[in-house]
């Protein structure tokens, strides 16, 4: 699923800008690790309860990765570098707190685990609509 949504965005990315693909992007990985969480909770562990909504948040991720790094390296092109060398960073970090945080909270089910990817899930998806670029009424118009 990483490979079909990364494909799309290489397909896509000029067309309909790196904001628009990571929006659509961190939609679905919400919707994955919300689904997750509801399926968890109302029928259990199940292949098929897990698999569906994690294949979703994975396609959402296809997006969001490839997008996210050209929309950060587009507006300082000379310093693609830096910047990719700085989301590198940021996403090994977020993988090792998740880590840490997902082994303080075990308890032999996968009850942290889904709360967990459903929590980052939302965060991301909250996160990226309270600080994407607005644009004002006279571009959009334009």
């Amino acid at each position: 699923m990483l490979i079909i949504g990364s494909t799309y965005t290489r397909r896509n990315i000029q067309r309909l800008g790196p904001q628009r693909i990571v929006a659509m992007g961190v939609t679905l990985v919400a919707m994955g690790g919300i689904a997750a969480l509801v399926i968890y909770a109302l029928f259990g562990l199940s292949v098929l309860g897990l698999d569906i909504p994690i294949a979703l948040a994975t396609l959402g991720g296809g997006l969001v990765l490839p997008g996210s790094v050209t929309g950060g390296v587009m507006p300082n092109a000379h310093r693609a570098g830096l910047a990719a060398g700085l989301m590198g960073f940021a996403q090994m970090f977020g993988a090792t707190c998740s880590g840490l945080l997902l082994s303080h909270l075990r308890d032999g089910s996968a009850t942290p685990m889904i709360v967990i990817q459903a929590c980052f899930a939302v965060t991301a998806f909250v996160a990226f609509h309270l600080l994407r670029e607005r644009r004002t009424a006279e571009v959009a118009a334009a």
